[in-house]
């Protein structure tokens, strides 16, 4: 225990061989003691693997594994730092076996990535591990690069937050996975950058990885002298050598220098593999095939990338073998080698693309189908298994269709349905397929390009999205304007499109005049194809095209145009017809609509001379209000001013303002009482008058007589002749004043 507690405080102050040695000697210790404490103790265990680990001397290495297999079960695998620990060390192990030409995969391999992987991901968080990082990275490149670019950017960050300076392998390593992953300006960016400015001296790898990068960038002139400097440099650096060597054979004129190059890179199992494969196409290229597959079949065993090559190599010749020895070649040839790849490495994407091709040759679709799926994620066989996944897709489609056909007589609804599906899927992949290519100047990818949107067209055809796959077609003929193929495609799907359209279109005349434009299209690209195959057959996949084809094709086209002319003609008169019909019932509709306009507006007029004349005649009502209420304030004011001047002639006999006022409004009613007698006094004299004589002076007086004894019996008259004479003295001007003021009351009164 005391030993255990000395190690610890050594290990903290930084004497990390004396804190091993005494913790290897506790280890002693702890074995042959009964002390339970001191035995089941794993910090114990865990720092002796650590500080043997740090040492990085391999006669270390098996006392520090020892030592964390113990922690990790002791703890019930539930030690991270143990874990991460352990998963450093055996990964240290494979990356230098790695290095010398070791495949990746087995069990060991797989055991070291799921430690780093769980350990990493229960660290997420905390202070970063930067050796577990950069050996995860350094294992996992291979088959998941965007991983790997993670975990060195992760560990990048690590080292200048502690302000450590970067190796220059690890930014090579960056930048190696940024060209492969596609993104060279910024693997060319980081060398220049990170490389080029911090770092004077170069190695052989950053020089090899500075050539790899100019090359995918197409600057191939620069790479063969980044090449040549390192074969010069340094000769036993064979991986440059295999690069050079595929520089060289493309040119025609050097092959034999590149033959020469890939039998010296040979020498060296890291660069064997690849050097072989790259031998094999050189003699391929040459049509030696006889050699190329001599090359292929002596080394197929030497790793799985020379396996995978030589089945692949061999399904080239499939087609010309007959069907028994052709099921006996893909056993033997092509399943069998890609099987036992996959059981050595199941994540080996390219062995599973190869199956699926074995698959799909041996007429088992959908086992096809899984296969490709699963080649799918691979980053670098992403996109042949989206390719071969949309070719296995259109195939079952196909035989559905067949298959439903051949038991009803015609395929049914549901699986014309779902073979479309099928084939919108396939587009799709193809799509995609195309995306992830990349149009270059060298031949075989400008082919793998045209070849790709003439698959798009077929799937588009096939799903009956005949305009899209004309259209497809069209792009594509201008890239490669000499081939008769595109060209008898392109008229296929026009004649396709146009007959949809006319059949379509019988009541629309636009769909029906594009049918008429397709047509003759149509006639034109068969008339291509069939001019061109006469002097040019190179045709762009292996699709059989024969001129009587397009000849009878054009005949056909022909025919159909001649008779959808005559359709497109009577459904023009149709048209006229109903457009004449619809202008007139228009015009019909138009003077309907202005006559009810005509009427409307008519009695909007009156409306608004009406509004017009109870407007007029309301403010003549108010202007006869207004004049009535003017005059009436004038007599209010002039009775005012005629009661304010009595006042002023009254104070002799005691009267007032107020008694007059009383008086004069006795007097009103007086007046109104007496006016029914006086009405009928004057129908009386009417009457009387017709009787006698206008000339009988006494009569009238006696009339006159009782008229005043009448009035004196209403007291009227004899109130005036009181206040007569009561008022004799007064002045003539004061008489006629007061005559003036009844007047105004009589005529009040009247009105």
């Amino acid at each position: 225990m005391a030993l255990f507690q000395l190690g610890r405080a050594e290990h903290h102050l930084g004497k990390f061989e004396e804190a091993s040695q005494r913790l290897e000697e506790a280890k002693k210790i702890s074995e042959r003691s009964d002390n339970a404490y001191v035995k089941l103790n794993p910090g114990l265990f865990l720092r002796l693997g650590l500080l043997k680990l740090s040492t990085q001397r391999k006669e270390d290495e098996d006392l520090a594994q020892e030592c964390l297999e113990k922690v990790i079960k002791d703890s019930n695998d539930r030690c991270g730092v143990a874990r991460r620990a352990l998963g450093v060390l055996i990964g240290r192990r494979l990356l230098i076996g790695i290095k010398r030409g070791r495949p990746r995969g087995g069990e060991v391999f797989h055991r070291a990535v799921s430690l780093l992987k769980r350990g990493l991901a229960e660290n997420e968080g905390a202070k970063a591990d930067v050796p577990a990082q950069l050996t995860y990275a350094g294992l996992i490149e291979e088959n998941s690069p965007k991983l790997a670019l993670e975990a060195y950017q992760s560990a990048i960050r690590a080292l200048e937050g502690e302000k450590t300076p970067v190796d220059a392998e690890i930014w090579n390593n960056v930048a190696s996975l940024n060209a492969r992953l596609g993104d060279v300006s910024a693997a060319k960016t980081m060398m220049h950058e990170k490389i080029d400015a911090e770092y004077s001296a170069e190695c052989s790898t950053i020089s090899y990885n500075r050539g790899r990068i100019a090359e995918m960038a197409g600057a191939l002139k620069e790479a063969e002298s980044t090449f040549r400097a390192i074969k010069k440099d340094a000769p036993h650096y064979l991986e440059a050598i295999t690069r050079l060597a595929v520089i060289t054979m493309q040119d025609e004129t050097k092959l034999k220098e590149a033959e020469e190059l890939l039998r010296e890179a040979m020498g060296s199992p890291a660069s064997k593999s690849v050097a072989a494969a790259f031998l094999s196409k050189l003699y391929a290229k040459q049509k030696d095939f006889k050699e190329a597959q001599t090359v292929l079949e002596i080394n197929r065993n030497e790793c799985d990338y020379l396996a995978l090559a030589f089945s692949s190599f061999m399904h080239r010749f499939l087609d010309s073998l007959d069907q028994e020895r052709k099921s006996r070649f893909l056993l033997n040839h092509i399943g069998a080698p890609l099987v036992s790849i996959l059981k050595r490495s199941k994540h080996n994407s390219f062995a599973a693309n190869g199956v699926g091709v074995y698959f799909a040759e041996s007429k088992m679709m959908s086992e096809a189908r899984d296969a490709f799926t699963a080649a799918g994620t691979g980053v670098f066989t992403a996109k042949t298994a989206r390719v071969n996944l949309a070719h296995t897709q259109v195939h079952l489609g196909h035989r559905a269709i067949s298959e439903s056909a051949r038991v009803t007589g015609r395929p049914s609804h549901k699986v014309v349905s779902n073979s479309r599906a099928l084939f919108e899927q396939a587009e799709k992949l193809y799509q995609d397929a195309f995306e992830l290519s990349r149009l270059s100047k060298s031949k075989a990818d400008f082919d793998a390009h045209c070849e790709l949107l003439l698959y798009t067209a077929w799937a588009q055809f096939e799903a009956t999205q005949y305009r899209k796959s004309a259209d497809t077609l069209t792009k594509l003929v201008h890239l490669v304007p000499s081939n008769a193929v595109v060209w008898f495609n392109l008229g296929q799907a026009l004649l396709e499109s146009a007959s949809t359209r006319a059949l379509r279109g019988k009541t629309m005349l636009e769909e029906m005049k594009m049918a008429k434009v397709e047509f003759t299209a149509s006639r034109q690209a068969l008339r291509r194809s069939i001019a061109l195959d006469r002097h040019h057959t190179d045709a762009l996949t292996r699709s059989q095209f024969e001129t009587k084809h397009a000849t009878a094709l054009d005949k056909y086209v022909h025919q159909q145009d001649r008779t959808h002319e005559v359709n497109l003609r009577n459904a023009t008169n149709e048209a006229e017809d109903r457009e004449e019909r619809r202008r007139h019932s228009l015009a019909l509709l138009e003077a309907r609509q202005k006559k009810h306009e005509e009427e409307a507006r008519k009695e909007m007029d009156k409306q608004r001379q009406k509004e017009e004349e109870l407007r007029k005649a309301f403010q003549d009502s108010e202007a006869k209000k207004q004049r009535f209420k003017e005059e009436h304030d004038r007599t209010l004011a002039e009775e005012a001013r005629f009661e304010d001047e009595d006042e002023e002639y009254s104070g002799e006999q005691g009267s007032s303002r107020k008694g007059r006022s009383k008086r004069k409004k006795k007097e009103e009613l007086l007046i109104e009482d007496e006016k029914p007698a006086k009405k009928a006094k004057k129908q009386k004299k009417g009457t009387i008058a017709k009787k006698k004589d206008a000339d009988d002076s006494g009569s009238e007086y006696s009339d006159a007589a009782a008229d005043s004894g009448k009035e004196g019996e209403n007291g009227v008259e004899l109130s005036r002749g009181d206040e007569s004479e009561g008022e004799g003295d007064r002045k003539p001007s004061e008489q006629k004043r007061f005559a003036l003021t009844v007047d105004d009351d009589d005529s009040d009164g009247d009105l």
